[in-house]
């Protein structure tokens, strides 16, 4: 079952567990300062850890998450210890108590690190990432999660210095798993994040060419992103995509367009891009609502 809001601190997860052991997951490439501190405490007496070796990871083993086990006073746990300390790495691990050993935690999460999207195809998928495992699990139901948690005692992830009880699963020797399978929806709320921070990119290298001292990369995605909240705000019944276009305009018509009286009669149906489209032919056509807007012309249209 789901976990309450409950925090605690790791030496408590450790000390407090009823099962054998408690493990952590970490991504720990571009952790600065991570392979010094994992060099020497990967080979102090008494650090056990395994590489996860996941088959699309088989060439880049520099790429492959780390389990490793923690007791009170393991160089594991000093290693955890350091890693939460560092900007942004406490969302490159999420930790776990278990009654497995390491085969059994090994083959758990590798049952997990594969989906059957929705385009038909099976590919990697990190569930072990403490941000997407956050999103994924909003999206299901009681026994969906349950069988995700199988096996596990508790589930937690990284919540500033502490960690969040996410679930509780049940001790069960051999978990049945069927495999991820993402809808459309799971698919487009999971992939959100990144897609958003690639259109920002995208953004700026178009300007780039004609405003190449005025903007940076930062500049172009806080304007962006703070359009993307305002349209999202103005058009609460629009789809993610569509908010998206209507955004990125800003950088066509100008930051307040969208609360136009001429556009917006025109999105009195709903239809979003349609309204851009009869909203870009308008501007062509008539000079004055151009000149009725706060007009940059930063950009010439994407057709979308």
């Amino acid at each position: 079952m789901s976990g309450n809001a409950q925090s605690m601190l790791m030496h408590q997860i450790i000390s407090g567990r009823q099962s054998h052991y408690c493990y952590a997951l970490i991504e720990p490439f571009d952790i600065a300062g991570f392979d010094e501190q994992w060099s020497v405490l990967s080979t102090a007496p008494g650090a056990q850890w395994r590489s996860l070796p996941i088959a699309s990871l088989a060439s880049a083993p520099g790429l492959q998450p780390l389990l490793l086990r923690l007791s009170d006073g393991s160089p594991c746990e000093t290693l955890m210890l350091w890693l939460l300390q560092q900007p942004g790495a406490e969302q490159r691990c999420i930790l776990f108590t278990t009654w497995f050993d390491w085969q059994q935690v090994i083959a758990f999460w590798l049952q997990r690190t594969e989906a059957l999207y929705p385009q038909g195809i099976v590919a990697p998928f990190n569930s072990f990432s403490a941000p997407i495992l956050s999103l994924l699990w909003q999206t299901l139901g009681d026994e969906q999660q349950q069988s995700f948690v199988a096996g596990l005692e508790g589930l937690y992830l990284p919540e500033g210095a502490a960690w969040r009880l996410l679930a509780i699963g049940n001790q069960v020797a051999e978990p049945a798993f069927e495999q991820i399978q993402l809808s459309e929806q799971q698919y487009e709320l999971l992939t959100r994040e990144s897609r958003r921070e690639l259109q920002s990119q995208q953004l700026f290298l178009r300007l780039q060419p004609y405003h190449r001292r005025e903007f940076s990369p930062a500049d172009v995605r806080a304007v962006y992103f703070d359009t993307l909240q305002r349209v999202q705000q103005q058009f609460a019944d629009a789809d993610a995509r569509s908010c998206e276009i209507m955004a990125q305009r800003r950088f066509v018509w100008g930051k307040d367009y969208f609360i136009h009286p001429v556009f917006l009669a025109l999105c009195t149906d709903g239809d979003y891009r349609k309204a851009l489209r009869r909203f870009q032919q308008k501007v062509c056509n008539d000079a004055a609502l151009g000149r009725d807007m706060d007009f940059h012309d930063w950009l010439p249209p994407l057709e979308q």
